[in-house]
């Protein structure tokens, strides 16, 4: 499983997310620099949602037609140019435009990176190895907004949105290195009815609820510590209060080793099967061979006249 095309797609994951969360909660502030309110801030954060569910069905299909790699370039190129047009954003119309599009990028890059990681996966460890490939996502979580508003307070919105191109263009130029490709390509033509499958609604539900709670919190907890004066959340610099680096280094190592943990054991217990499951396992062999023994078993009359 640990090959070098596994690596390079986790790493694709790390600096997609990285690209994505490091903006999460500095983007409002973007957009309040240039004159926008609550509202506005609220549009641009529902229009990227909304570009990128609405996006996805659509992005899946070009994957299975048009292959991975394609649409992970594809997307990770409009990644790596987005942030550099936040440069020239002339108003506020212009930086919701081009979250809009965000949302879209984002959406095809990360949906080609999930499937083609269950591509390169051996079946039969996808559990352990699709729980590794989430751990970067959960590093980007830990990392990534501190990092952006980091940035945003120090040296302000150009040198952050140039980071959050620098990482697409890092994860560009490591998916362009996958040599994995062994996977079919569909013919399939599009059809509405068939990008959305029934049996995924209730997990689909249940992200749904999880997510709204976590875009809710992550998007506008900064712009909350801002006005109550805490750490991090103002660009003022006499209204931050340093952490010591060393307890920033203790939380940060202990997060990502529960994090680790957490990946390890349960994308373990995910690839062990249950005690039903290898009792039906043994049972239908059983049956099976018990099958095939009377199956060659000679007619009693061949037998008699040997």
């Amino acid at each position: 499983m640990w090959t070098g095309s596994f690596l390079r797609i986790c790493l694709v994951n790390l600096f997609i997310f990285v690209n994505f969360h490091a903006l999460l909660p500095t983007f409002p502030f973007f957009v309040t620099y240039l004159g926008g309110d609550a509202v506005t801030i609220g549009l641009a954060t529902a229009l990227f949602s909304i570009a990128s569910i609405v996006s996805r069905p659509f992005v899946g299909w070009l994957i299975d037609t048009r292959g991975r790699y394609a649409i992970l370039v594809l997307g990770l190129i409009g990644m790596t140019l987005i942030p550099m047009g936040y440069f020239v954003s002339a108003g506020i119309a212009t930086a919701v435009i081009l979250r809009t599009a965000h949302g879209v990028f984002h959406a095809a890059s990360s949906n080609a990176s999930s499937t083609w990681v269950t591509d390169i996966i051996p079946h039969k460890r996808m559990g352990e190895g699709l729980g590794m490939y989430g751990l970067s996502m959960a590093i980007s979580t830990a990392v990534a907004p501190a990092l952006g508003l980091a940035v945003m307070n120090a040296w302000g919105f150009r040198p952050l949105f140039a980071i959050a191109a620098l990482t697409a263009l890092a994860a560009l130029l490591t998916g362009m290195g996958i040599r994995s490709r062994n996977y079919a390509v569909s013919d399939a033509p599009l059809r509405i009815r068939e990008l959305f499958e029934p049996m995924s609604l209730p997990a689909a539900v249940t992200q749904f609820f999880f997510m709204m709670a976590y875009g809710v919190v992550e998007v506008y907890v900064a712009i909350y510590a801002a006005s109550c004066r805490l750490p991090g959340g103002a660009m003022e610099r006499q209204a931050r209060i340093k952490m010591h680096r060393m307890d920033y280094g203790i939380l940060l190592t202990v997060t990502l080793l529960c994090a680790f943990g957490l990946s390890a054991c349960g994308s373990n217990t995910a690839d062990t099967p249950n005690k039903d499951t290898q009792q039906n396992q043994t049972d239908n062999n059983a049956g099976t061979n018990s099958a095939d023994t009377e199956t060659n078993v000679p007619p009693e009359g061949n037998v008699n006249s040997q």
